[in-house]
């Protein structure tokens, strides 16, 4: 299918606009920071040129939406599907799956993607924009968007001289978002099979797999014929994943039932299961009774609390009214 659509804009992007400065910036919580992954690289990049980048990513989200170009439950940087909808779906999910029968249980795989947006691959990501069927003026705009750029890398004080970026999708880019989601749109797809009883939640780079049956084994075995989907899609794509951080969780109010410790094997890698994992920034538990993510926001805001009573203590730091 092919979209034919009245288009003014530009198809260049100006070079001063494809140069950023790559901040890394350490990921809260990592036990060693000694290791590259505990770091995250954010582009900065010129003001004038996000605010083009932002209509361009208005305009790509506009077509997407009005010719279902993307998969239902693929979230984030769409309207209407936030945090929240990819949350309220995934515990809708499992509540069907419960109310069909106490021998029913759920199982749910948090698949992590090794350097999602840094490792994509920009001929593929142009080749998808043409399958299906978006504007060639837009599609000579994200070519010219991905090549020719250039960064430099900061690191605390050191910043490094510029070099060439060949691959990837900068972070920090309005744009970049919209076009991740098409890069790997396929891969949402290929983990939702009503045959396998599975289905996929994405959220841009995170991608949760759901899979209910009359055992924790069974659907063990289901994700793992699933997870060879998405090696395959991933060899295609050029991306890769890393099973080591991947998190497991069985979802049933009657866990003497059901074999709880069933693990799955990808790889070299044994996945076991765990009774709390977090999902989008929410800790999940098996029963989803959100004990664990009301204890850790009770930790949060004591934390919060302390922090802002050695500010605003009676005798030093800001008055009442400025401290509220």
């Amino acid at each position: 299918m092919y979209i034919v659509l009245q288009l003014n804009t530009i198809l260049f992007l100006p070079q001063p606009f494809r140069t950023a400065n790559t901040v890394v910036l350490r990921k809260p919580g990592k036990p060693d920071y000694s290791q590259a992954k505990a770091y995250r690289p954010i582009a900065l990049l010129d003001t004038l040129g996000k605010a083009l980048e932002k209509a361009v990513a208005i305009r790509i989200t506009g077509i997407a939406e009005s010719f279902d170009l993307l998969p239902r439950h693929q979230m984030g940087a769409r309207a209407g599907r936030d945090t929240l909808t990819a949350l309220e779906l995934l515990i809708e999910q499992t509540h069907t799956v419960w109310n069909s029968g106490p021998r029913w249980v759920a199982s749910l795989l948090s698949l992590d993607m090794a350097g999602a947006f840094n490792n994509a691959s920009h001929p593929r990501l142009l080749h998808i924009l043409r399958s299906k069927g978006l504007p060639i003026t837009l599609v000579t705009w994200v070519q010219s968007f991905l090549t020719g750029r250039l960064s430099s890398i900061t690191i605390r004080n050191s910043t490094s001289t510029l070099f060439p970026v060949f691959n990837g999708i900068p972070q920090g880019s309005p744009v970049s978002p919209i076009l991740f989601l098409f890069y790997n749109s396929e891969l949402i797809s290929k983990c939702t099979d009503s045959g396998f009883k599975a289905s996929a939640i994405g959220f841009v780079d995170d991608v949760n797999i759901l899979t209910w049956g009359e055992s924790t084994e069974r659907n063990c075995h289901t994700l793992t014929q699933i997870h060879s989907n998405c090696t395959m899609w991933a060899r295609r794509h050029g991306a890769s994943f890393a099973p080591a951080k991947y998190e497991l969780i069985h979802l049933t109010r009657s866990p003497k039932r059901f074999n709880m410790a069933a693990t799955i094997q990808i790889q070299e890698c044994e996945v076991t299961p765990r009774t709390v994992i977090r999902v989008l920034g929410v800790q999940i538990d098996s029963k989803l009774r959100w004990g664990p993510h009301i204890r850790q926001v009770q930790a949060k805001m004591a934390r919060q609390n302390l922090a802002l009573s050695r500010v605003t203590a009676s005798t030093w730091g800001a008055t009442f009214s400025k401290a509220r």
